[in-house]
């Protein structure tokens, strides 16, 4: 009944590419196996176990500050989290350039819609949005300014400093979070004096980079996000 087709299943890696077997490709395979041995048993023993990933890490840099995080699932470009169906709640880093103050100079080199999509990732499964202060983003999907009331969605803003984790510049953030009551997060650090850098002197992958810390802090948060049907 049926024929071979009907085993194909997307790769367990990649998840876009259709795989007869669990990936699609050897580089996959590799990639996994690689992953895999992050998570092995410390005296040696041939049984790996699998890292219980409990949070994704979208829109975000391969070989970043999420790689190798424990309990924890990267999807960079090269994965293309727009796939990203779940369950677990989310970090997500979209590309703020169309965005931001400096979308009349950011072109199409990055896609507005990823963004988009991300804030549905977020109301769906739960976890936290990251984008510079003043992004357009809070206008055009009706998301809450930092003190505004929760959206429909139980959504709320909340402002922080990246300088606050070690950025080399103030660097405002807002940040959209959802399955967490309102202003319910890990304690934020101290604040820290104006560190005297500015995001216009910095470059692209210094003003891009999330501080080692920051992106420690957003996990936690996003771990705490649960939505419960009602």
């Amino acid at each position: 009944m049926g024929g071979d087709d009907e085993l194909v299943k997307r790769c367990a890696w990649c998840r876009t590419e259709p795989a007869r077997r669990r990936y699609c490709s050897t580089r996959c395979r590799v990639a996994a196996w690689r992953e895999r041995q992050r998570y092995a048993d410390v005296a040696g023993a041939r049984d790996v176990l699998e890292p219980p990933v409990t949070v994704a890490a979208l829109y975000v840099q391969a070989g970043g500050v999420y790689d190798g995080m424990h309990g924890l699932d990267p999807w960079p470009v090269e994965r293309d989290a727009t796939r990203y169906d779940g369950p677990g709640p989310v970090v997500a880093h979209p590309p703020c350039g169309p965005w931001g103050r400096y979308r009349a100079i950011s072109g199409t080199r990055q896609r507005a819609d990823l963004a988009v999509r991300a804030v549905d990732q977020v109301r769906w499964y739960g976890g936290v949005l990251e984008h510079p202060s003043g992004s357009r983003l809070w206008l055009a999907r009706e998301l809450p300014a930092p003190g505004e009331p929760p959206d429909p969605w139980g959504g709320w803003s909340l402002l922080v400093r990246q300088s606050w984790w070690g950025h080399a510049a103030p660097k405002p953030t807002w940040l959209y979070v959802v399955g967490r009551p309102p202003l319910d997060h890990p304690p934020l650090p101290p604040p820290v004096p104006d560190p005297g850098g500015r995001v216009e002197r910095l470059s692209r992958r210094q003003r891009e980079a999330t501080p080692p810390r920051l992106a420690t802090w957003l996990v936690e948060l996003a771990r705490g996000c649960s939505l419960v049907e009602t």
